[in-house]
């Protein structure tokens, strides 16, 4: 960590998500965002996995230590940024070290769902680690982050459950602001820049722009296509992140084969490799739509995706299934087209609709900015370190 004394120090601990821009996405992204925002009033250090692979690649921040020192960095910090799935040695030091320890975690219920849990010899053991280190966060964390309003309010319950919240926290925050933060899906002013000077390249039509989850029906829009195409609108769509994973390897194999069935050729594109920021970008910026099809379940209900950072940023309209808090958020901000079913039928009416009738667009407008919608966090840090 710097030396200047004048400056608080921040650690974010990114975890195992990768933060190389080719590899960066999800919670990684908000991750490196964060920190990069952070950077302009703190001394920040962003740990990950491939920190070292950021770093060639211009990342913002100063390049850490070894990794063998990182406990030692974690505890030795003024604030240490946690998210979901946090590697539970760096937490345990955070948590019995000096730092104040902030956490952006929502319980883990898409885990339930993951091939590495579901499938294993004995789900309930695979799944222990991650309700585990879940628990030590709630119970430990000194603050939390939330990315909307739906997960501040399932954190909150769960802080009750753990006896985090006493009779004396409602009259003095009814929001719980001294120990919940709500900072929406957004990005930071870098990344508005570089949208703002990026140019459009027609990948496909429609672009499906985050991973390949369980929780998702990507199935449905596979055959939302092919029915485009049997009455006269031969649309293309591409899925942007079909780099194969351990828990999404089955519903890959399930599109290419359905794909295969459908005849549909090079109508959908499975990208296999990563996409470096820019080619991604210029993906987004020449569709006519990004299209994200999930299933009813808890999951979908209490958690807002967070490749809705995609339609913030670059104004891509997002079409999206009727399901939970996603809907919910692009239906409040009119960011694109809720649909009123997951049928193939009625997402191919959308389809056709918005080649026809392109969807408007609209610019970055500050509402997410991280540097605006940090402020109120950033002052608790200053205050709480």
């Amino acid at each position: 960590m710097s030396a200047d004394p004048g400056r608080l120090r921040v650690v974010v601990d990114a975890g195992t998500y990768a933060v190389a821009p080719e590899r960066c996405t999800g919670v990684g992204l908000r991750a490196l965002e964060l920190a990069e925002v952070f950077a302009e009033r703190f001394d920040v250090l962003l740990l990950s996995g491939d920190v070292a692979d950021a770093h060639d690649r211009g990342l913002r921040v100063p390049e850490p230590p070894a990794p063998g020192t990182w406990t030692d960095v974690v505890a030795d910090a003024d604030v240490v940024v946690f998210f979901d799935s946090p590697v539970r040695d760096r937490l345990e030091a955070a948590l019995d070290g000096r730092p104040r320890v902030v956490s952006e975690t929502t319980p883990p219920i898409e885990h339930l769902q993951y091939r590495s849990v579901a499938g294993a010899a004995d789900p309930v053991a695979a799944y222990a680690p991650e309700r585990g280190v879940f628990q030590l966060q709630v119970d430990r964390s000194d603050h939390f982050v939330c990315r909307s309003r739906v997960e501040r309010a399932t954190l909150a319950a769960a802080l009750v459950s753990r006896g985090r919240v006493e009779p004396g926290d409602i009259p003095r925050s009814p929001e719980l602001a001294h120990l919940l933060s709500l900072v929406p899906v957004g990005y930071a002013p870098s990344s508005a820049a570089s949208a703002a000077a990026g140019r459009a390249r027609r990948l496909a039509d429609f672009v499906w722009t985050g991973g390949l989850w369980p929780f998702y029906d990507p199935e449905s829009l596979v055959r939302a296509v092919r029915r485009c195409h049997d009455i006269g609108h031969p649309v293309t769509a591409a899925f942007l992140h079909a780099v194969p994973h351990e828990d999404t390897r089955e519903v890959l194999g399930r599109i290419r084969g359905l794909v295969a069935e459908l005849d549909l050729g090079e109508a959908v594109l499975l990208v296999d490799r990563p996409l470096p920021p820019g080619e991604r970008d210029a993906a987004l910026r020449g569709a006519a739509a990004a299209v994200c099809v999930g299933r009813p379940g808890v999951e979908n209900d209490t958690c807002v995706r967070l490749r809705i950072r995609d339609t913030r940023l670059h104004g891509i309209p997002l079409l999206v299934d009727p399901y939970g808090a996603t809907a919910d958020e692009v239906a409040r901000d009119g960011c694109g087209v809720v649909l009123p079913s997951t049928d193939p039928r009625v997402i191919a009416d959308a389809l056709v609709e918005a080649v026809a009738r392109p969807l408007p667009r609209r610019a970055p407008d500050g509402r997410f900015d991280y540097a605006q919608t940090t402020k109120e966090f950033q002052q608790w840090m200053l205050r709480s370190a």
